[in-house]
């Protein structure tokens, strides 16, 4: 399905501090947050936009911020979003965009990229929920990738740590995410609202962000928390919906997790 907004162009002050370096002698980015695996009750608990049931998800890392305009353009040499600002996410990426930048991320510091070309001797040895496209996710890679969808709500809700919010970190939209309301109908700065339990920032509000999954059963991808053109409906840490994974729009972002 595809949707198109009328997007204004706006530029942004840069706070270079909010970007921390590597650990020293650490396996993460000091900026990536480890989540406890466990189970959880998924979806809406009114069952009015998905059906509530249980799920249960592994231990992993996820970046405690979305991939930002200037983190993108570091990696990938180029900036494809309509408000510019290094501290801004990243948007306007479609979901093979977002799944590339993993690759050449995972390259950079020298892991195993989890995405791979699918070829002809190799496209009858993959499950179909790994495939994207022209791309196949090595799920022994430890590379960077996206999160699953059931990845993303849990670590929204704040995994072990949840108080069970109706957004990510507040009952108050107002408190923990930028949208339709408060925003100006402009992304910004990642890091600026509250953070959830985890100390993660904007699962809700701001951008949309990318899920490794299918919506039912169409070739359309996940995207979860929210924007910051849309409803604070969006925003709730178990609303879903769906785009084409090739489109590219300017509430469309992504972060990067890893595992294990």
């Amino acid at each position: 399905m595809k949707k198109f907004f009328i997007i204004p162009v706006a530029l942004a002050i840069i706070p270079m501090a909010i970007f921390p370096e590597k650990s020293a002698g650490g396996t993460f980015p000091s900026d990536f947050v480890f989540v406890e695996g466990g189970t959880f009750c998924m979806g809406d608990p009114e069952e009015k936009i998905n059906q509530r049931h249980q799920e249960t998800v592994g231990s992993f890392y996820i970046c405690n911020h979305e991939v930002t305009q200037r983190e993108y353009r570091e990696v990938t040499g180029k900036n494809p979003s309509s408000f510019k600002g290094d501290s801004r996410p990243v948007e306007s990426v479609s979901f093979y965009d977002a799944i590339e930048y993993c690759n050449k991320l995972s390259e950079k510091e020298g892991l195993m990229p989890c995405y791979k070309k699918i070829t002809q001797e190799n496209k009858n040895t993959f499950k179909k929920n790994d495939i994207y496209g022209e791309w196949v996710q090595d799920k022994n890679a430890d590379g960077y990738r996206l999160p699953t969808e059931a990845e993303w709500e849990y670590a929204a809700r704040g995994g072990k740590k949840s108080n069970g919010y109706a957004y990510s970190g507040s009952n108050e939209i107002e408190e923990t995410g930028w949208y339709g309301s408060n925003s100006g109908e402009k992304s910004h700065d990642v890091m600026t609202k509250s953070p959830n339990e985890l100390g993660l920032y904007d699962m809700s509000g701001n951008v949309f962000e990318w899920c490794a999954g299918f919506f039912g059963k169409s070739n359309d991808m996940i995207i979860r928390g929210g924007n910051f053109y849309g409803s604070r409906i969006y925003c709730l840490t178990y609303y879903r919906t769906w785009f084409d994974p090739a489109d590219s729009h300017a509430m469309l972002g992504f972060r990067v997790v890893r595992g294990k």
